[in-house]
């Protein structure tokens, strides 16, 4: 009995490390998640955005009174409020990206291109086509109520819409759109337009400062339109949590028609346009710098060859992600396999 027990426990052992190896191998990151960041150096690129992804949802607000289109790429997304949506509310569409995970300490870089195409109402502060764009992510957002929940820092505005005359564009920096951590500024009215109408804007993510910076393209070059504190008493950020990067787009007016496109996060502050132009990353990852700051460890995402396509895993990058599970799975594995034949052995010795 004590040797069937044996062959038994064997067994199930082999089988449990199978399986955790399966889920390891055919967990797919996703593919927008281009590295992560303790595997990055300065001026990689993080995350380039895929609306196409099925990570993306929308709150139920937004479903009721917000069409998102994306294109076939998946790099550009155009809200349009729908027709008779009522009053203001909340509508927000975006994901977090668990492989993104950020800490104190951390700093990156946000970059987008938008542009406001409706018309203003009359109001006698104009609000149409004010959106806010942003990618970092405070604790888990959604975790408890889906509504109220989507707590993330981002830059918002009019940006170039349509106004009355006499009136000026303005923006400012928010939590959603809940909480002000600045006053909107007309700062945003010196921004250059490309040929395409789109204005070029970035946002700076500092969690070392406990800071975030916005700036917008003025005849190629960045100029800073405002920066503020990262915390607020209005907002909570569990000091035992991990925030998370990814993307997400506040809606809150009812005459929105605002299209944003080649979305994309980097490791590093202070990046130029040049810089923030790639699409793809050239360099090796490096080895992630032992630290107790982090929650938990991030897990290693493969780099991408092309914007849309995963690349093949190079197995020399580094000892984790799944080629490290494969490997730790497959020495665990023998000596358990050869336990149990040694079992075996022994009952037909017997």
């Amino acid at each position: 009995m004590k040797k069937i027990l044996s062959i038994t426990l064997g067994l199930v052992l082999i089988f449990s490390m199978i399986s955790a190896l399966a889920v390891n191998t055919s967990a797919a990151n996703d593919a927008q998640v281009l590295r992560v960041y303790d595997r990055a150096s300065d001026g990689d690129i993080l995350f380039y955005a895929d609306f196409n992804s099925a990570a993306y949802k929308q709150n139920e607000s937004a479903k009721a009174k917000v069409d998102f289109t994306i294109s076939a790429d998946g790099r550009t997304l155009t809200a349009v409020a729908k027709p008779d949506s009522g009053s203001d509310n909340a509508n927000y569409f975006g994901a977090y990206f668990e492989e993104l995970p950020v800490n104190k300490g951390d700093k990156v870089t946000m970059s987008f291109k938008i542009k406001a195409d409706g018309f203003a109402s009359d109001k006698a502060t104009p609000t149409s086509n004010s959106v806010g764009i942003g990618g970092w992510f405070i604790d888990d957002y959604m975790e408890k109520d889906a509504e109220k929940g989507w707590n993330f820092i981002n830059y918002y505005g009019n940006w170039n819409c349509d106004l009355p005359s006499g009136t000026l564009h303005r923006s400012g920096i928010r939590i959603a759109n809940k909480t002000k951590l600045a006053s909107d500024a007309n700062n945003i009215e010196a921004a250059t337009t490309d040929e395409e109408g789109f204005l070029n804007v970035k946002i700076e993510y500092d969690y070392d400062e406990r800071k975030v910076t916005t700036f917008f393209l003025q005849d190629g070059v960045y100029v800073e339109d405002q920066s503020s504190s990262m915390m607020t008493t209005a907002i909570t950020n569990n000091v035992k949590m991990d925030d998370h990067l990814g993307f997400a787009i506040s809606v809150p007016h009812v005459e929105c028609d605002a299209t944003v496109k080649d979305v994309k996060i980097f490791k590093g502050l202070g990046l130029t346009p040049e810089q923030l132009a790639i699409t793809e990353n050239t360099t090796n990852e490096v080895e992630p710098v032992a630290t107790t700051t982090k929650a938990k460890p991030a897990p290693v995402v493969k780099t991408t060859a092309a914007a849309t396509t995963a690349a093949p895993v190079d197995d020399t990058a580094s000892e984790g992600g799944c080629g490290g599970s494969l490997a730790l799975a497959t020495v665990a594995i023998v000596p358990a396999i050869a336990a149990v034949a040694f079992v075996s052995t022994k009952k037909r010795e017997d």
